[in-house]
């Protein structure tokens, strides 16, 4: 139950939590929840939490929080377990120079969001599911008014669409010339063996799905249709309730062109001993050492496949170095990140015209909310072209 602390050294009704020896993910995968270390790779997300790093006064607090993280981890996705885990260790980074942490009291929460910088405080949003969760499972450690402080206090939500919306030439949408001249260097880079095969691959399909690099992480050969036009590619979908991402797919028609790119790519993969169950993206291809450790055994689903930061920073560490200029950052070079696609294939949707339910579709949400921010962008930059006129 939840009460006053009076000691660092256990909880006040001196009852002992159990945490199982083992338990399993939502998809399956087994861990040991006693461990000071979560270790495990879902799908394309790799999870690392440690909990030696959580830096309380009294001990008793980092067993409510795994206790409370259990419960996720069962249920929800390997990424939302690690948001939580993240935010909790930022409100103890925060906390630097105070007396240490016994209890988690509205006080110290309203502390906290008085810290955040203004793009920051989603945050409060994110610590207000774990807390919540923490106080229902009547564990130790979060106070009552600071529960009630949380429910009665608005939650600004991410804003993660001010990249969208004002048109960030650093993590925002590329504009019309930086979009035309990133796809011709990479095609050039290819084209004189600067740049893998994967590499113009995967640029051809970020522009062309607007997919998260997770979904790229999580394709697998065999989900190009057609061996000649027309191509069609079954993009797994990452956020959704189900165990995992390749239970459900949207499908995509691709450009001749990007169709027969992808499809050299597999002929050469399967060339080189891949079949078609094998991911589209292999960890042994895209990574040019090779993976440090293996992830994953020959029985899971994802066994190759690239966790989606891996893909990610090998993209990236490729790409940025070849950006052409722009002239948005004074003729420098242009930042490349997968996010950046997505975001451009939502805005270039905007801008031609499609409908907010024509949005949310291409980029696979579930509702409208999050789609507002695509036309907020367009107003945006029709404001900023008219205050230069």
């Amino acid at each position: 139950m939840t009460s006053s602390i009076t000691t660092s050294e256990g909880p006040p009704t001196g009852l002992a939590l159990h945490l199982p020896e083992t338990a399993f993910t939502r998809s399956g995968v087994e861990f040991r929840p006693h461990d000071d270390v979560w270790h495990w790779t879902d799908g394309p997300f790799r999870l690392h939490l440690d909990f030696g790093k959580v830096e309380v006064h009294a001990a008793f607090l980092r067993d409510s929080l795994k206790h409370t993280l259990l419960v996720f981890a069962k249920r929800s996705s390997a990424s939302h377990v690690i948001n939580l885990f993240n935010v909790f260790q930022h409100f103890l980074a925060l906390r630097v120079g105070v007396a240490p942490l016994v209890s988690i009291t509205a006080q110290e929460v309203s502390n906290y969001a008085a810290r955040l910088q203004d793009h920051e405080k989603w945050r409060v949003g994110t610590l207000n599911v774990l807390l919540q969760k923490w106080a229902a499972l009547s564990l130790c450690g979060v106070e009552p008014d600071c529960t009630r402080y949380l429910r009665e206090r608005r939650k600004p939500g991410n804003e993660k669409g001010a990249a969208v919306r004002t048109r960030d030439p650093e993590v925002g949408p590329f504009s019309e010339a930086e979009y035309s001249a990133l796809y011709k260097a990479v095609d050039a880079a290819y084209g004189s063996g600067e740049v893998p095969r994967w590499i113009a691959v995967l640029t051809r399909l970020l522009f062309a799905c607007g997919g998260r690099i997770s979904q790229y992480a999580s394709l697998k050969m065999s989900d190009l249709a057609g061996r000649q036009a027309p191509f069609v590619l079954s993009l797994p979908q990452v956020k959704t309730r189900e165990v995992h991402s390749r239970v459900s797919f949207k499908e995509f028609d691709l450009s001749p062109q990007t169709g027969r790119l992808v499809l050299e790519h597999i002929e050469d993969l399967k060339s080189r001993g891949f079949d078609d169950n094998a991911p589209l993206f292999p960890a042994t291809v895209v990574m040019t050492r090779g993976p440090r450790e293996q992830l994953r055994s020959k029985g899971d689903l994802f066994f190759g496949h690239c966790t989606r930061d891996a893909l990610s920073r090998a993209f990236m560490g490729i790409v940025n170095p070849i950006a052409p200029p722009t002239e948005r950052l004074a003729f420098g070079p242009t930042p490349v990140a997968p996010k950046r696609f997505r975001y451009t294939f939502g805005t270039r949707l905007a801008e031609e015209g499609a409908s907010k339910a024509v949005i949310a579709e291409g980029l696979g949400h579930a509702d409208l909310q999050n789609v507002d921010v695509y036309f907020e962008g367009k107003r945006h930059l029709a404001a900023v072209l008219t205050i230069r006129i």
